[in-house]
């Protein structure tokens, strides 16, 4: 799908570019080469045109899957829900406790070599 994507895309970049081409060598050089690009234009849009039908397949196809995943995601949620509902029956009030935490922290102890401040005021200290 990205790769017919693409194509078109390019496709559309490359029609003007190629009309383009076409013209000056009309002009410059002789008329039967320019139609031979000009041919080489119209096959190339010849292609874009059945290739869009075919692109469009693809995208709307992708679009309708995704769709049903959806839809079938959100069916499944709704079943579930109402599941769990039903198994749990009304809910509980819990006790508001404090944690107890199983272990120590851990922490670095002060550095000694810690500069005085330079006011040479003591430390402030705070209760």
């Amino acid at each position: 799908m990205y790769l017919a994507y693409m194509m078109h895309a390019s496709i559309d970049a490359i029609l003007p570019r190629l009309d383009g081409v076409t013209r000056i060598i009309t002009q410059r050089e002789n008329s039967s080469l320019g139609a031979q690009f000009s041919q080489a234009g119209n096959q190339l849009f010849d292609l874009q045109q059945s290739l869009q039908p075919y692109l469009v397949y693809l995208l709307r196809n992708q679009d309708q899957t995704l769709y049903a995943a959806q839809t079938n995601l959100a069916g499944c949620e709704n079943r579930l829900g109402a599941a769990l509902r039903e198994q749990q029956g009304a809910p509980k009030v819990l006790k508001n406790i404090v944690p107890d935490f199983k272990g120590r922290r851990v922490r670095k102890p002060a550095s000694t070599t810690n500069p005085a401040p330079a006011s040479g005021a003591p430390p402030s200290t705070r209760k």
